[in-house]
C-alpha cells in the first residue's frame, strides 16, 4: 500500500479517508449490501487515481465496471419484467 501512495499528498490521502468514511457511514445508515460498499469504495479509490493519472486506475476502473453490472444486474432485470407486464 505504501508503494501505491508513495506520491500522494496529504490532501489527496485525507480525501480518500474522507470519502472512505462517507461511504461506510452511509452504507451503515442505509444497511447497503457489501457488495454495493464494496463498488464504492472501488470507484473512489478508481477516481482518485485516475486525477493522479496512474496506469493502474485503468485495472480498479474495469474492476469497478464488473462489480457495478453485477450489482445492478437484478434491477435491470426486475425493471424489464415489471415493463413487460405493463405492456
Amino acid at each position: 500500500m505504501k508503494k501505491l501512495l508513495k506520491d500522494w499528498n496529504a490532501f489527496e490521502i485525507g480525501l480518500l479517508i474522507l470519502g472512505t468514511i462517507a461511504i461506510l457511514f452511509s452504507s451503515m445508515i442505509c444497511k447497503s449490501e457489501i457488495l454495493a460498499i464494496l463498488t464504492s469504495l472501488v470507484g473512489v479509490i478508481c477516481s482518485l487515481s485516475q486525477a493522479k493519472g496512474k496506469v493502474y486506475s485503468q485495472f480498479i476502473g474495469i474492476t469497478e465496471v464488473m462489480l457495478y453490472s453485477i450489482l445492478s444486474y437484478p434491477i435491470k432485470t426486475t425493471i424489464m419484467e415489471k415493463s413487460l407486464l405493463i405492456w
